[in-house]
């Protein structure tokens, strides 16, 4: 087998599973009722790894089809215009209030219009955040903002368990 990197990195390593034909994988039976079974038994048999494989790369090239396919794509997506919600304790909310958000290199053409959060939703925002934190609603003050808190009672006591 021929390796990669550096010299010291391409010898065979100890626990390689020979391929010889003389070679052959033992045979593991069931143990009789009362016997002991060992630790060893579990590494009785000869494992063989599949060696690993990636996927395949892809130049993209041009006249390749993977580009061609890129191409159509990125042409797509650039035809939609987006409406992106604000996302607040799981609900989509569109405020009416919205900003574009345009391609990098031509700032005239639009992707995408996202909504803005007023006082109303960015309170929303922080109950949501509160209901979602389960253990820390129950904790007082000084235990949630300790470095401790584990040592705290997460019913309320700052008195360390």
């Amino acid at each position: 087998m021929q390796g990669f990197g550096p010299p010291e990195y391409n010898h065979g390593m100890s626990s390689h599973a020979t391929t010889s034909p003389v070679e052959q994988p033992a045979t593991a039976t069931a143990p009789v009722p009362g016997d002991r079974v060992t630790f060893n038994a579990a590494f009785a048999g000869v494992r063989r790894v599949p060696q690993p494989v990636n996927e395949p790369n892809k130049s993209y090239a041009p006249g390749t089809p993977e580009r061609t396919e890129l191409k159509a794509r990125l042409k797509s997506m650039a035809a939609e215009k987006v409406e992106i919600p604000l996302i607040i304790g799981g609900r989509e909310i569109r405020t009416g209030h919205t900003h574009k958000a345009v391609m990098p290199h031509s700032h005239g053409h639009v992707l995408a219009e996202y909504h803005t959060a007023g006082p109303e939703q960015i309170q929303q925002a922080i109950a949501a955040s509160n209901a979602a934190t389960t253990w820390g609603g129950a904790m007082s003050t000084p235990c949630r903002v300790t470095p401790r808190r584990a040592l705290c009672n997460p019913f309320g006591s700052t008195n360390a368990v």
